[in-house]
């Protein structure tokens, strides 16, 4: 659990980078799993004649990067942002990772002790010099509401509360040169802030990051967790390194909390099922099994 100075530093921050919070036990096995579901896409796109190096024998750090940068992969239809379940990337090893106590004791410790861990879980290989995975400066809350086709939000300084929490878990070394995050410290504390989107149709603020406090480069190593919430303003940098950014973005909010702070509201708990993750009874955490029989519902109805 967090110690109360911790708590102070989140409530006045909006954020927290925690060191060694995750084993490399729960770690390394999720890395090995994506390493074969990069595989598999890989030997896709060799059967369908769109590549023709494998560069099988590069690391996990490298090998989409290289396969991507050889055949500009980034700029068509096979461009990728992000994996999630619907992707086909779910498995076991994620959901250990979203149990996982340590990690749920500090959820709990800010949105009470019966946590809910969302469906909507994003892997992310940030490649190298790629425009389309550098995301501007925003809230994660203009994502969440949408907004619809609108291209402005005049923003809302009544929301103050952030109920949903992001657990931000680099799979690599993260800082400024591959493309670490970027928090504007104390931002949470202006509300819903207005917001428009940009050239590549990615929500920023109307006025300048800086206006809402003092930037920050959220620097990491494996094991790290940065802890954040949807109105904690952000961005990621370019990733000016040879290799991937590597990460894992989970999302918790408290168990029963209504969704309308959602654009899918009651309906996105069909679209990303999520289960209790961590609860005082026991009884009440779904396992691996009962998540695993949801999402497949989920996915035989899409």
């Amino acid at each position: 659990m967090l110690k109360e100075e911790e708590l102070d530093r989140y409530d006045q921050d909006g954020y927290l980078v925690l060191r060694n919070v995750i084993d490399r036990s729960v770690l390394d096995p999720m890395c090995h799993s994506i390493d074969g579901f990069v595989e598999e896409q890989i030997m896709e796109l060799y059967a369908a004649g769109k590549i023709s190096n494998l560069h099988s024998d590069a690391p996990f750090e490298k090998r989409w990067a290289m396969v991507c940068r050889d055949n500009s992969l980034q700029e068509g239809e096979n461009r990728v942002v992000q994996w999630g379940a619907g992707s086909g990337l779910f498995n076991e090893t994620i959901y250990n990772l979203l149990v996982e106590r340590r990690l749920t004791d500090i959820i709990a410790s800010i949105l009470g002790p019966e946590v809910w861990a969302h469906g909507d879980y994003w892997i992310r290989p940030k490649v190298p010099a790629d425009p389309i995975t550098t995301l501007a400066w925003h809230q994660d809350s203009n994502y969440y509401l949408g907004k619809g086709d609108s291209d402005y939000y005049e923003g809302d300084m009544t929301v103050t509360q952030g109920i949903v929490l992001t657990a931000w878990v680099p799979l690599v070394d993260v800082s400024e040169h591959n493309g670490c995050l970027k928090l504007v410290r104390g931002s949470h504390r202006h509300g819903s802030i207005a917001a428009r989107r940009n050239e590549l149709k990615q929500w920023s603020p109307v006025k300048k990051a800086t206006e809402y406090g003092t930037v920050i480069n959220a620097s990491m190593q494996l094991g790290d967790v940065l802890i954040f919430n949807n109105l904690t303003m952000h961005a990621s940098g370019n990733n000016n390194s040879d290799h991937i950014r590597w990460n894992i973005d989970l999302r918790y909010s408290p168990t029963g909390h209504a969704v309308d702070w959602h654009k899918l509201g009651n309906e996105l708990d069909a679209r990303f099922p999520g289960f209790i993750a961590r609860s005082d009874d026991p009884a009440k955490v779904m396992s691996w099994k009962q998540w695993q029989d949801k999402w497949n519902i989920s996915l035989t109805a899409k």
